[in-house]
């Protein structure tokens, strides 16, 4: 259940006068714009802003985005970004070219997502897809990703090549619905695998033959880092960001 604003600051002044508390990481604007004063007035020694995308979607998010960035350069001790795109979106050009802007890329145990042979064979043959070539992608049903874009690719590809398969891996929330009714629209629903969220990520990479990734913007995605972990068997096709 969601707290109220001043029950919110109540329980954020309790917490920042516990001892321990020596750091606070925020990774969203709307996050910091939240606590970042209440942090300030009790003083915890650092306030991190991390920085992970390049862009919002939405007129209303920019211009709340754009009001609020001026609080960070306020009260972040440190600000940090997972590439130079993320650092420049979040922080401007002037702190990031001054060296105020600390960048810690994004990293992967590459192990647990690189190829596996008996992964691709066993949910190849589970799912029927033996004789055909899929085409996949993890994410979240969100803006960003851009799945609006696949299904138009897909259904392109579609017409060309009949013995093809999408697989859209991720939690069946947020825009999910939508995207399952283009399918129907389109014609897709038999060719469209919604795979739902998923624990053993590596199982479906293996059995991708192409990893789709045509996002609207992105910071350094992980999922597309996982998918290059596969890089010597799955073809990865992406929008110029």
């Amino acid at each position: 259940m969601g707290k109220t604003a001043r029950e919110k600051s109540t329980w954020l002044f309790f917490v920042f006068r516990l001892p321990a508390i020596t750091d606070i990481c925020y990774n969203s604007i709307k996050e910091f714009r939240q606590n970042e004063s209440v942090a300030h007035t009790m003083k915890v020694p650092k306030i991190i802003a991390h920085s992970h995308s390049s862009s919002c979607p939405g007129l209303i998010r920019k211009i709340m985005d754009n009001w609020n960035r001026p609080k960070i350069a306020k009260y972040a001790t440190d600000r940090i970004a997972c590439g130079e795109m993320a650092g420049r979106w979040l922080f401007g050009d002037k702190a990031f070219q001054s060296g105020q802007v600390t960048l810690i890329n994004n990293a992967i145990q590459a192990e647990k997502f690189s190829f596996s042979e008996k992964d691709r064979d066993s949910l190849r043959k589970e799912l029927g897809w033996e004789n055909k070539t899929v085409i996949g992608h993890v994410g979240r049903f969100d803006i960003p990703k851009n799945h609006d874009r696949m299904l138009d690719i897909f259904q392109q590809i579609v017409s060309e090549k009949k013995d093809v398969m999408l697989c859209l891996v991720g939690p069946k929330e947020g825009l999910y619905k939508e995207i399952k009714e283009k399918t129907v629209q389109k014609g897709l629903e038999d060719k469209v695998y919604f795979a739902g969220k998923q624990e053993n990520i590596r199982r479906y990479l293996s059995a991708m033959d192409v990893f789709l990734f045509p996002s609207v913007f992105e910071g350094v995605p992980f999922a597309l880092i996982e998918a290059q972990s596969c890089l010597s068997f799955l073809h990865c096709l992406l929008n110029q960001l």
